[in-house]
């Protein structure tokens, strides 16, 4: 087990057992957003959203973020790469960057740290 020093919690709720599944679930995102590992060959699953679109509540979100920035990264910062292997149209991935703006700004250290590569 490694220690990435990523904590999460939450108070939102009175419930402890609802305030558990809330930490648990930004947690996740958290993990997706700050650790970049070597993508594998093929997609982990299916894209799990529907008609080019992915809502943050989808239980896959955050796996399915964690699988495009890994990717992105690989490809040096293209993002048409990630959105091929998924079977998204470039269009229809940027637009999901876009409406996140924590994944948005992970986007864009990456493709900051690949030269003569735009931001969006």
């Amino acid at each position: 087990m490694v220690n990435a020093g990523i904590e999460s919690y939450s108070c939102d709720d009175r419930s402890s057992h609802i305030n558990k599944i809330l930490a648990l679930k930004k947690l996740r995102m958290k993990i997706a957003l700050q650790i970049r590992e070597e993508p594998s060959l093929q997609i982990p699953f299916a894209f799990p959203g529907t008609d080019g679109k992915i809502s943050p509540d989808n239980k896959l979100y955050p796996e399915f973020i964690a699988d495009v920035l890994d990717r992105i990264k690989a490809a040096g910062g293209d993002l048409g790469e990630a959105a091929k292997i998924w079977n998204l149209s470039k269009s229809a991935l940027n637009k999901i960057i876009l409406a996140d703006k924590k994944v948005l700004e992970i986007f864009q250290k990456i493709r900051l740290a690949h030269k003569n590569i735009k931001i969006l």
